[in-house]
């Protein structure tokens, strides 16, 4: 029987609505994002994932770049010469190609890029395009652009309980069981043999010492530690520089992750290692999100869900393996139902993207996000 929760409707209307006027301006660190020639535009390594909703690239064939996530264009963003210090109320919106100044997007200086549907402002210049005209027509599909980042966020540090992650030898890394799901930029897996990688923006692992590639997992730095011994004293490199080439990956001890975008550090330690080609299989031990309890207006709040976005399954930290929930959309009907178990995760790929609230039977509620 669904049932109607008024009280978390009218809370949740009010927040979105609060929300919906929130505009966001990324005025971080400026990063260089490349996709060389010839390369495939269907990889994550060759597309620039700015949100779930506008990751973008450009084909080998040449042509304009586009959004990925939604199709063959830039559907979901607008485009206007200038910088978001000018005032982006002093600015013109419109398609990227029409702001395509002296025949080249080289040319056309300092562009503010909108991500319409997250209300995103990024700062963004060409400074490289191979071939064709202003439009992009033509060339092998290589470009590149210099682009503002997300204003620097709090550090958020993981000290709540440990959890293990295991990936089996000879388990197909691109099934979702298979990867450990930290955010929706950071998922970590392995292939049959080498190091781990981020499959969320690149699909392999690469551990060459080029400045370029050198990386991986992408989106991550690494230090020997714990958090326990004060990040700031720690020493941050790539995975592979801080494992120093050891094949016994189990005998490094604690370590400590980053995920630099978010933010957020996490203690982590390796407790089995398949050498060579044996199969990929690998574990580790870490630790999870903080639980806080906070409460906003009527409606209590528990931070104990990840990853929050959500594609596939949330993760519930802080809940009796046994207790049963509701899972509420934001106008508080029920769409979902069921009791805790495999490890307190709760499957949502059915769910439509968007807002949900999710009610635990000992009166927590907790906002999700899926995508």
């Amino acid at each position: 029987m669904k049932k109607n929760y008024s009280l978390i409707a009218l809370a949740v209307c009010l927040l979105s609505f609060s929300s919906a006027f929130a505009q966001t301006f990324w005025t971080g660190p400026k990063i260089t994002f490349t996709k060389a020639d010839d390369t495939d535009h269907t990889l994550p390594e060759n597309q620039d994932s700015l949100t779930s909703n506008v990751i973008i690239t450009r084909r080998s064939s040449g042509g304009p770049i586009f959004n990925i996530a939604k199709g063959s264009d830039l559907t979901g963003t607008e485009w206007a010469l200038g910088t978001i210090e000018d005032g982006i109320e002093n600015l013109t919106f419109s398609a990227w190609g029409n702001n395509i100044t002296g025949g080249s997007a080289v040319s056309s200086g300092d562009l503010v890029l909108h991500l319409i549907e997250d209300d995103i402002y990024i700062d963004i210049k060409f400074t490289a395009w191979s071939s064709g005209n202003g439009d992009g027509e033509g060339g092998p599909g290589g470009f590149s652009y210099e682009r503002s980042t997300p204003a620097a966020k709090e550090p958020v540090f993981w000290t709540g309980p440990k959890i293990t992650f295991t990936k089996a030898d000879n388990a197909d890394h691109t099934l979702a069981e298979n990867q450990d799901s930290l955010t929706p930029k950071v998922i970590i897996t392995r292939a049959s043999s080498e190091g781990i990688f981020n499959i969320a923006q690149e699909s392999r692992y690469d551990g060459q010492f080029t400045t370029d590639t050198y990386q991986a997992p992408k989106g991550t730095e690494w230090a020997k530690g714990t958090i326990a011994d004060g990040v700031e004293n720690l020493t941050f490199n790539t995975w592979k520089a801080t494992i120093g080439g050891a094949r016994n990956i189990t005998s490094q001890g604690n370590m400590v992750l980053h995920l630099v975008e978010e933010n957020i550090y996490i203690d982590i330690e390796f407790t089995e290692w398949t050498q060579g080609g044996g199969g990929g299989g690998f574990a580790y031990e870490r630790s999870t999100p903080t639980v806080v309890t906070n409460t906003v207006e009527t409606v209590q709040t528990v931070t104990t869900v990840y990853p929050n976005p959500a594609n596939n399954s949330i993760q519930v930290l802080g809940a009796n393996s046994s207790a049963n929930y509701s899972i509420l959309n934001v106008l508080g009907n029920e769409v979902s139902n069921g009791s805790l178990a495999n490890g307190n995760q709760i499957d949502v790929q059915a769910l439509a993207t968007g807002i949900y609230f999710l009610v635990l039977d000992n009166g927590n509620i907790v906002k999700f996000i899926k995508e």
